[in-house]
This record gives structure tokens, sequence and C-alpha cells, in this order.
């Protein structure tokens, strides 16, 4: 499985001050950023996003999907979260078959990854950079299910990172604080 990955962002950023002798002090700021990700299911694979996404078109009602949270779980306003109304829209939207599993901790996540695998699933989504070697030993030991695994890179082949541009907010939001 590879993927062929673009991101490009196009930011316009003006600022015009004026400043009058009485200190009246007026800034107009415009700050636009478009950002387009698309993936292929040929080509290589791209540092940001690595793996394989499929067409959401192949996907059959029925397509068991497992979403491992990080141990916070539902309800964290985060990561987890965001996963979470993932899953519910797949559910709905696409007939996908639902699991989910929270860990307790460390010594507990590489049984609930097998217990997911072992439950059929065609796709098993790790929430978290604390999956990284759980995800990472599982991974070439079932090469007929897909893995993905959020905010950390596993570099095999049925493995999509998914990794965040993090920089690019930041800057956005250290340049208008600038202004």
């Amino acid at each position: 499985m590879t993927s062929d990955t673009t991101m490009t962002s196009d930011t316009t950023m003006t600022s015009d001050t004026t400043m009058t002798s009485d200190t009246t002090m007026t800034s107009d700021t415009t700050m636009t950023s478009d950002t387009t990700m698309t993936s292929d299911t040929s080509g290589t694979t791209g540092s940001t996003m690595t793996g394989t996404t499929e067409d959401l078109s192949s996907i059959e009602e029925g397509y068991k999907v497992a979403v491992l949270f990080d141990v916070t779980g539902r309800g964290d306003k985060s990561f987890n979260d965001a996963a979470a109304a993932g899953l519910d829209k797949a559910a709905t939207d696409f007939g996908v078959d639902p699991t989910e599993s929270t860990p307790s901790g460390d010594a507990d996540r590489a049984a609930r990854l097998d217990t997911a695998v072992q439950g059929g699933n065609q796709l098993v989504v790790a929430v978290g950079f604390l999956w990284t070697d759980t995800v990472g030993a599982a991974a070439p030991a079932n090469p007929d299910t897909n893995f993905a695994i959020v905010d950390s890179v596993v570099e095999a082949d049925n493995v999509a990172s998914l990794v965040f541009a993090e920089e690019q907010g930041s800057f956005l939001v250290g340049a208008a604080a600038a202004l």
C-alpha cells in the first residue's frame, strides 16, 4: 500500500496600520489559509500522511472499523472525540460496522489491538502516539488488516500515519499576534 499525498498552503497576510499624533491606531488584517490534501492509492509515500487511503465509494456496508482510543476515551474534547465523531459518521453515512475500545493503560494496549484484529476489522485506527509500538508490532504480523495511527508515524505497508502540520497554525497565530 502506498499513498501519494500533496499538501499545499497559500497564506496571504496584509496589515495596513495608520498611527496619528493623537495615538489612534487602526489595523486591517486579512489572513487566509487554503489547504488542499489529496491522496491517491498509487505512487510514493509522502512525509505528512503515509500509507493508503481508500476511495470512499469502495466502502461497502458492513465494512468493519475499530477505533482504539487513548486512555481518556470519548469525551476528551480532543483527538479521541474527533475520532469518535468520524466513526459515528462513518457508521451513519456509509453503514460501517463500528467497534471501539479504550485501554486502561499501556499494559492492555496489545490485547485490545489484538482483539480488534481478531474481530475481523478491516481497518483499525489507533488514536495517539502511545499506540506507536503496539501498531508497529501488529502491522507486519497482520498484513491483511489496514491500520491508521493518529499523531505518530509507523513505517509499514498497511499503516496510514496521520500527522498534522501543527506549525502552520502556530505560524499564523504568531503572525497575527505580532500585528
